[in-house]
């Protein structure tokens, strides 16, 4: 499996288009660009049988140190790095040299078998387990079960609403109050 970076504008810093990621090894797992930084990704990679979460600088083609270890998951939002730790734990992580805090923890382990991913909408927080969606609550560490059946999510462009396809019905969640005609409050389906 080869990962390259396409360069697709004159003037930026690659020193070829599209740019190698070779140097990042194999088995790099899943990928997201640093919105900390332009010249930098995010990455999972396994070593000795855990998804390690790295960062790296794609121009000088430099590993930076790991983030974590036994990662499931990974999402970027603005500046912010979000994961899911096998241990059932998520984590935020702010800006690079911010330390990360636990935000939540799922009830248990998390599920071997099972699938999961973070999505960020504005200031909610969601995570799929599988179809379920839980809402997570920074502040009181909790998650919440928003569907126990949610397929394809798709955020509103001005990140106030969220909508949620389960099955045959298709969902819009409110994740902020609306002040338009009918009024709907925050949590609203």
């Amino acid at each position: 499996i080869y990962s390259f970076v396409l360069a697709l504008e004159k003037g930026q810093s690659c020193s070829a288009t599209p740019c190698s990621l070779d140097f990042l090894g194999q088995l790099v797992d899943k990928i997201a660009f640093s919105n900390a930084a332009e010249h930098k990704i995010v990455f999972t990679k396994y070593v000795r049988n855990s998804a390690v979460l790295q960062e790296a600088d794609f121009v000088e083609q430099q590993i930076l140190a790991p983030i974590a270890s036994n990662v499931i998951a990974f999402a970027t939002h603005g500046t912010t790095l979000f994961w899911l730790e096998s241990s059932g734990k998520l984590w935020r992580k702010d800006a690079p040299q911010n330390p990360a805090n636990t935000i939540s923890s799922l009830p248990s382990l998390a599920k071997e078998e099972t699938e999961y991913s973070i999505h960020a909408f504005g200031d909610a927080l969601f995570l799929k387990e599988g179809t379920r969606l839980l809402q997570v609550d920074a502040w009181k560490k909790t998650m919440e079960e928003v569907f126990s059946e949610a397929g394809m999510l798709e955020g509103s462009p001005d990140q106030k609403k969220l909508a949620v396809s389960n099955g045959s019905e298709v969902w819009v969640l409110y994740l902020q109050d609306s002040q338009d005609q009918p009024y709907h409050a925050k949590g609203d389906k």
